[in-house]
């Protein structure tokens, strides 16, 4: 045999070799397994029930009180034409008491469509002597404080800026003329003026005497002279108790006046300047009784002044 035969022979006798070794190795097929059982499914897990909802924060007087100031502060800015103004007010007053009426009234004029609101039916109607957008209100609409936004259905930049003769929208329909009373009996003239007759010839100058004091308010006001403009509108609610705009602009400048005041006392207290701050919280409780910081800062202010008089005669 030749060394190349030899050769082919070894590998062929190694190769029956291997596959012997692999034969004797490979595992017996055992029974067959069982087919998995899938898992049961899980249970959704139940919805975690919903949290109780706080109450409501029910605002303290404090807060109501502070409230309706603020209120009444916005009609006069809004009177005046100032809505950017007048609406922040009523959102301070409804941050602190959202069922205030007064603020939620206003704050539905700013931001209703006025004909929405009113409709578009409408009559003219020429302003007349001593009249106002808050009175007409109060006449047709049945509410004073609806001027603004009778205002807005007219297109009035400044509601508290109205003139004899100007021409205006009523919302709704005219009303009906009132049937003339019957002709009465002549009766022989009196030798001197009737006595109905002698306050209504002095009840022109008395209204023509309002007017101007409101105009020397508004005046006042517009200069910021606030004093000066308080003691306008109380003069023409001394006169006219049911002035409807002396109102609304004497309570808003109050309201500003109180704030004024409280602010110089926090900073002549800041100051040490006791006597002023003292004077300060003063005007503050005269203008509002009810006042609670002025009447608790003015106490520390007076106890302040007392220990450092002590201290000063001691020393």
């Amino acid at each position: 045999m030749t060394s190349k035969q030899a050769l082919r022979a070894a590998i062929k006798s190694a190769g029956a070799l291997f596959l012997c070794a692999a034969c004797a190795t490979q595992p017996e097929k055992g029974p067959p397994l069982a087919e998995a059982v899938p898992a049961p499914a899980e249970k959704p897990a139940e919805p975690a029930p919903a949290p109780t909802p706080l109450p409501p924060h029910a605002p303290t007087a404090e807060e109501r009180q502070r409230a309706e100031q603020l209120a009444n502060e916005s009609v006069g800015r809004l009177q005046a034409g100032d809505s950017a103004a007048g609406r922040s007010l009523l959102e301070q007053a409804l941050a602190l008491d959202p069922k205030n009426e007064l603020a939620r009234l206003m704050m539905r004029q700013v931001t209703a469509d006025p004909v929405a609101e009113l409709g578009t039916v409408n009559f003219a109607y020429t302003i007349e002597r001593d009249e106002t957008l808050a009175k007409l209100a109060q006449r047709f609409l049945g509410d004073r404080f609806l001027f603004y936004i009778l205002a807005r259905y007219n297109d009035i930049a400044q509601p508290n800026q109205i003139h004899v003769g100007q021409v205006i929208r009523i919302p709704g329909t005219a009303p009906s003329a009132k049937t003339p009373p019957p002709p009465r009996v002549p009766t022989p003239a009196p030798t001197g003026p009737p006595e109905s007759a002698r306050p209504a010839a002095a009840a022109a100058p008395a209204d023509d005497l309002i007017a101007k004091r409101l105009a020397d308010g508004r005046e006042e006001e517009r200069k910021g002279n606030f004093d000066g403009a308080l003691a306008a509108y109380e003069d023409v609610l001394h006169r006219d108790p049911t002035n409807a705009e002396a109102k609304q602009r004497r309570d808003a400048v109050r309201t500003r006046l109180i704030d004024r005041y409280y602010a110089d006392g926090m900073t002549a207290f800041a100051h040490q300047d006791l006597d002023k701050a003292i004077a300060a919280w003063d005007r503050v409780l005269q203008l509002d009784p009810n006042h609670q910081n002025a009447k608790l800062k003015r106490q520390q202010a007076l106890d302040l002044r007392d220990k450092l008089k002590r201290f000063e005669t001691k020393g």
